[in-house]
């Protein structure tokens, strides 16, 4: 005689099943990222968004063209906007992504990239978190910013900065169930890679950096 299944172990079956199919997802999700890891993607940020904030905080923005957009195995970039501000500063932004989290740093961004590429790097000058140098023959300021992320955590320009903003973006069980499931990748690894150049050979002004820093945080940007 056949024992009929009591309601709890119907619901522990079910359960079980569930947490086989989550296994077997998860495992095939972790198979895929190894033998055929996807390319990383970006969209376009939105420039009359960010048109829009810049001139409601008195920068006074004058956009100029946008520089193409990159793509590779290990790094894609948006198109790259640029404003000339009041103040004579240009200031650049770029949304950026790698695949590698050793690669997610500004330095690896900006990589064959001459209108961002910072030489004579200099770090957390003039504030933590950022840093200083050369774009060709102007003088700049530069960091990334992690979206998502409350400031200060969000900002950085090396791998260590920006690994933990990642880290703090990928907390909590919504966002390990939907990684479990592939509804979202393992880790982001995205940044704006903000940039502001000085007016002929000069540094840009501390309060100009401060204040594009302050808007971007407060801003959705893409």
């Amino acid at each position: 005689m056949n024992r009929r299944t009591s309601p709890a172990e119907a619901c522990h079956a079910a359960f079980v099943c569930w947490l086989r199919a989550l296994t077997l997802l998860a495992a095939v999700a972790a198979i895929q990222a190894l033998a055929l890891p996807r390319w990383p993607k970006v969209g376009s940020l939105n420039v009359d968004r960010l048109t829009s904030r810049l001139q409601r905080s008195g920068l006074q923005p004058s956009p100029l063209p946008p520089l193409p957009a990159g793509r590779s195995s290990e790094r894609a970039t948006s198109p790259i906007l640029r404003w000339r501000l009041g103040s004579g500063d240009t200031l650049q932004l770029m949304d950026g992504r790698v695949r590698q989290r050793d690669n997610f740093q500004t330095a690896f961004l900006t990589r064959d990239e001459p209108s961002l590429a910072l030489q004579g790097r200099r770090l957390n000058t003039p504030q933590p978190r950022s840093s200083s140098g050369k774009i060709g023959k102007q003088r700049a300021l530069q960091t990334c910013l992690v979206p998502g992320v409350t400031p200060p955590q969000n900002q950085g320009v090396t791998a260590i900065e920006l690994g933990k903003a990642d880290d703090l973006l990928s907390r909590g069980g919504a966002a390990t169930l939907q990684r479990l499931v592939g509804l979202r990748p393992n880790r982001e690894l995205r940044c704006i890679l903000v940039s502001l150049k000085g007016r002929e050979g000069q540094v840009p002004a501390s309060l100009t950096w401060s204040t594009v820093l302050k808007l971007l945080q407060t801003t959705r940007i893409s």
